[in-house]
């Protein structure tokens, strides 16, 4: 496609939202075609590939370092995914029940590694070195606050779908709930921190092994790249942090005592 690309096109057809949508499509027609679980594995991630580019390019005609503002699509799409993800989590009984669950699989596990990888490519594009390529594409790059509480919203749902699943007290599910947002908003300014501990919940409910190492790996590089940022300052950072710690302390304590008290 990028032989074709050169030869037909160059630099500009590369520069078409037309093209990656192209290409989405493409990638998608396989996935249906070729039954191979590697090969719908890259076709799935080929699909948001080509998705990210052409949506990217369709919301910033004409920008300037038009790549140097990757966060003003990602901040959208990768929540998306995330929320998508979560409902193939929650349908999963289902979805084998009704013999789609090898079929979707390879998609979902796609869909992880991409918003995840967004999710970082946000977090990191925050930095506010783009303002000295382009005015406009430093402001593109503030998107991550809006991810971060999308995330964090995608989270909050999680967090409640699992409380009512596991039969917990109104009062747990409300600590567990405020627990989810307090940790969401401290923490908005690290969208990739919020994706991964939404991706470790998610991970632990289907007792996926892969998913869990994608979950951990990405919070780790989230709270490095957050925490390196150069326009939060070292105060700001820490305190967002320790607070997000104490929240997640909290509910910690808050479930382990709901969960004696049902056991007594």
């Amino acid at each position: 496609m990028y032989g074709a690309s050169q030869a037909y096109g160059g630099s500009r057809l590369l520069e078409s939202a037309t093209f990656w949508g192209a290409l989405a499509l493409l990638e998608a027609v396989l996935y249906v075609l070729v039954g191979n679980r590697l090969h719908r594995f890259l076709a799935a991630l080929g699909v948001w590939t080509g998705v990210a580019l052409a949506l990217h390019l369709a919301m910033t005609p004409g920008l300037r370092h038009v790549w140097q503002a990757m966060s003003f699509s990602l901040g959208w799409l990768a929540p998306f995914a995330m929320t998508l993800l979560t409902g193939f989590v929650l349908a999963e009984g289902r979805l084998c029940a009704a013999g789609l669950h090898n079929w979707i699989e390879p998609a979902a596990d796609a869909t992880l590694l991409f918003a995840l990888g967004a999710a970082l490519v946000v977090t990191g594009l925050s930095q506010p070195q783009a303002l000295l390529f382009d005015a406009d594409t430093g402001r593109h790059a503030g998107n991550y606050w809006m991810a971060g509480a999308l995330f964090g919203a995608v989270l909050a749902t999680f967090v409640l779908a699992e409380a009512g699943r596991l039969q917990l007290s109104p009062a747990v599910r409300g600590t567990a709930l405020v627990g989810a947002a307090l940790f969401s908003g401290l923490l908005a300014g690290a969208p990739a921190v919020v994706a991964a501990a939404l991706a470790l919940g998610l991970a632990l409910r289907r007792g996926s092994l892969p998913w869990l190492g994608l979950a951990v790996a990405a919070l780790g590089c989230g709270f490095i790249w957050y925490y390196s940022a150069l326009h939060w300052t070292l105060l700001i950072k820490s305190a967002t942090l320790a607070g997000a710690g104490i929240a997640v302390l909290l509910l910690r304590l808050a479930l382990q005592r709901d969960s004696a008290r049902r056991q007594t």
